[in-house]
């Protein structure tokens, strides 16, 4: 008897199952992705930025990159998985003594390098955990940067602004509901201008206390 209940119902059983199992899996996906409230986020930071303006082909000296740069940004999360992030950085100063050899009279080539912008971009958040999120960048800074040489009696500035594309990875790690901290490594292909500030990619790593406006 119970043979012939299981040969009957079994069937009938396992393509419930399968037929409802999906249902119920997009159904929670669903539920899941509309129970995440989609908070706006600001985010304030500091950290380093490893700058150089100077092309070795044509400088020889010692350069010097001041580890003071902050950030300060605001992003909304469009899914659980996508979002947009936007705000303006600070790249510090990039300090640089020597002698310039790019020219037919080489002379020296002391000063100051300033870098600073103005970025936007869309965010992948890929979670591992409750409160562990990786994160991937890509996006685009529109910058402006001011050499100041300050080898007399030559001393003079000048000048750059332009727009370049960044990307950047990172993770985030949740301390209580509305507060995160975010360590990131972001890459800017090239700022600056070689025939007025000099130009080169910039490497920044910064630590972000970030705050949540609304439930995750």
């Amino acid at each position: 008897m119970t043979t012939m209940i299981l040969e009957r119902f079994l069937p009938v059983l396992i393509c419930s199952v399968f037929l409802l199992a999906p249902h119920d899996l997009v159904y929670a996906q669903r539920e899941d992705i509309a129970g995440v409230k989609k908070p706006i986020t600001l985010m304030a930071g500091a950290g380093m930025a490893i700058t150089n303006f100077r092309d070795k082909d044509q400088f020889e000296g010692d350069i010097k990159n001041t580890p003071s740069q902050f950030r300060v940004f605001a992003g909304y999360r469009l899914h659980m998985y996508v979002g947009v992030e936007a705000g303006y950085v600070n790249f510090g100063k990039t300090t640089y003594n020597g002698i310039w050899v790019g020219s037919s009279q080489p002379f020296n080539d002391e000063g100051d390098i300033t870098a600073s912008g103005v970025q936007i971009s869309a965010m992948g958040f890929f979670p591992v955990a409750r409160n562990f999120t990786l994160l991937a960048k890509a996006g685009g800074l529109a910058w402006w940067t001011t050499d100041k040489m300050t080898n007399p009696p030559s001393s003079q500035g000048f000048d750059a602004s332009g727009i370049s594309p960044l990307f950047g990875l990172g993770a985030e790690l949740d301390i209580i509901e509305m507060l995160a901290l975010r360590f990131e490594w972001e890459y800017y292909l090239e700022v600056g201008k070689k025939d007025k500030t000099g130009a080169g990619p910039i490497h920044a790593f910064s630590l972000d206390l970030i705050l949540r406006l609304g439930n995750r």
